[in-house]
């Protein structure tokens, strides 16, 4: 519970920690159909009551599914609190589907693929590189599935999933706002108490295997006008246990491609003048992380020599490292974006919810602040090197219908 009587109203977060990873094999998907399905009724309340009683008070609510966990949220006035408690723990156990609920829910996630990924040459892109960057773990799977997969979807599939996961010691409540805090936790004991735990299922965890080679995808599409290039390491070893490399890895995308302000943009995009975008990104899962980059050539200038510069740029990290200024820099960038996450109203939430849910404790999150102030210039060349390595990565290329994909994609570390 965050307690924050600045405005009167109220979050609530439940997160269940199960996610695509967990979905049995031929049926990717399942975790992500049954967050919409969430929305359909339950044995008590009628289908669409929880969404209407949250949109008559003013409130907003969503749900997100992950690869590792699915939440679901829900903004209302700090008086209608005990009624979304009450509604939230009756879908928890009393979730009551019908075969017409499922097929018309089907023909939402399908066209929301299609919107999302078979439109979009970006993200087909990015498909293809996932799958190929974990060829064993079920990260390489997409979140929405695999279009065959969600048409094969039945309701027992449904069901199972959601009897199997969906219980109160397979997920975290966090309350965020302005609420009385003894009043509130008796509504939680009230509502999500009588629920009985259940016997869950064993996670299969998998692990990838040695990566061998260089391996680069190509994509040409007729909405593309302009090349574009990107580059994922994956990093093996940093899992939730892991509480020191995950701040270093940030302050290093951070100060390597973050903002105008990065290496990256400096060098390739303001002296160099041969992209209109290049940059570094970092994001972490439960087992594994990816580190990236990413650029596009300006008028005049190729996909090769973007590429040419990004790793020209690289090797000047590895031989030299960072400088002292440019680590303070990223530093105080993070340090004042968590003192501004604070006064949030749903940040907090989903950031104490995220962190329980992927392995992380409330110490962790506490901590943060003097885990990034304690990394030295050492510790990030130290870190990044066995991993920016070529064939610890997967490149994608995306090139206009006309536009022949033959790049050399630059040199290799």
């Amino acid at each position: 519970m965050v307690i924050n009587h600045n405005i009167p109203v109220v979050t609530q977060m439940i997160v269940y920690k199960v996610g695509s990873v967990d979905e049995p094999l031929g049926k990717s998907g399942l975790a992500h159909f049954l967050e919409h399905l969430m929305f359909k009724g339950t044995k008590n309340t009628p289908p669409g009551l929880f969404s209407k009683e949250v949109e008559l008070h003013g409130g907003q609510e969503n749900a997100f599914t992950t690869q590792d966990y699915t939440s679901f949220y829900q903004t209302i006035a700090r008086d209608n609190l005990e009624r979304i408690i009450a509604l939230e723990a009756d879908r928890m156990t009393n979730l009551s589907l019908l075969p017409k609920d499922l097929e018309f829910e089907r023909q939402v996630v399908l066209e929301e693929r299609n919107q999302r990924i078979e439109n979009q040459p970006q993200a087909r892109l990015k498909q293809m590189m996932q799958s190929s960057l974990f060829l064993n773990h079920p990260y390489g799977r997409p979140i929405i599935g695999w279009e065959h997969e969600i048409k094969n979807l039945d309701l027992k599939d449904i069901n199972n999933f959601y009897h199997s996961w969906y219980a109160p010691n397979n997920a975290i409540l966090v309350l965020t706002g302005d609420f009385d805090e003894q009043q509130t936790r008796k509504w939680i004991n009230k509502y999500y108490g009588p629920i009985k735990p259940k016997n869950l299922p064993t996670k299969l965890r998998l692990q990838e295997p040695p990566r061998e080679g260089i391996e680069t995808l190509s994509l040409t599409d007729p909405q593309i006008q302009t090349p574009s290039w990107r580059r994922e390491y994956l990093i093996s070893f940093l899992s939730s246990s892991d509480k020191k490399s995950k701040p270093i890895f940030q302050l290093f995308s951070e100060i390597m491609g973050g903002g105008e302000t990065s290496r990256l943009y400096k060098n390739i995009v303001i002296d160099q003048k041969i992209a209109t975008s290049v940059g570094c990104y970092f994001y972490s899962y439960k087992d594994y992380a990816q580190l990236g980059f990413y650029g596009q050539p300006s008028n005049g200038h190729t996909i090769d020599e973007v590429i040419q510069a990004i790793d020209a740029t690289i090797d000047q990290f590895l031989n030299e490292g960072i400088s002292e200024a440019e680590l303070i820099s990223a530093k105080n960038l993070f340090l004042a974006e968590s003192i501004k996450i604070r006064d949030d109203l749903n940040a907090p939430s989903n950031i104490i919810g995220v962190a329980l849910a992927t392995g992380q404790t409330i110490d962790d999150i506490e901590n943060w602040a003097e885990t990034i102030e304690a990394v030295q210039l050492a510790d990030i060349q130290k870190l990044l090197k066995p991993i920016l390595k070529r064939e610890n990565s997967v490149s994608g290329l995306l090139f206009p219908q006309s536009q022949p994909s033959n790049s050399s994609l630059g040199s290799s570390h």
